[in-house]
């Protein structure tokens, strides 16, 4: 079996790989426009394994009701990022026993926690600096006009 340490495709040229195993490996380089294409579906790749992605801008990953798993090396334990059929977005964690939803939104933006949500120090109005509700040692304040309407 053959082993690549470079592929390098230039213009409008084509790749194609053998489907009956192997791994290419090395480098592949960006198109013209800096793109890099997969493939349209499935039957082209069932996994592509990629060490690191640097980009200077954005990455777009399209995935339709599929999941991305951030695992460790050792691969007992994830976090798993995926959208379901209902468009619900959903993060949750794998701990090497059970699956547990950290958080998800619903596809109206509805946000769900799995547990607690800590606050530093203030939940604040958008667009109104001078409406929050103020957290500090012991004590709750609400605030409103540019003053403590609360303290709790």
């Amino acid at each position: 079996m053959a082993t690549w340490k470079r592929l390098v495709l230039a213009g409008d040229s084509d790749l194609g790989l053998s489907t009956s195993g192997g791994t290419l490996s090395g480098n592949l380089l960006a198109n013209s426009d800096e793109s890099i294409n997969l493939g349209s579906s499935s039957a082209y790749w069932n996994q592509a394994f990629i060490s690191h992605i640097n980009s200077k801008d954005w990455i777009q990953i399209q995935i339709d009701d599929a999941e991305q798993y951030f695992t460790n090396t050792a691969n007992t334990d994830y976090w798993r990022i995926r959208r379901d059929a209902s468009n619900n977005f959903i993060v949750d964690h794998y701990n090497g026993s059970s699956t547990l939803t950290a958080m998800s939104f619903d596809s109206s933006q509805n946000l769900t926690l799995g547990k607690q949500l800590v606050i530093p120090n203030k939940i604040q109005h958008d667009g109104d600096t001078g409406t929050y509700i103020g957290f500090t040692d012991g004590q709750i304040d609400l605030k409103g006009s540019g003053g403590v309407r609360l303290i709790i």
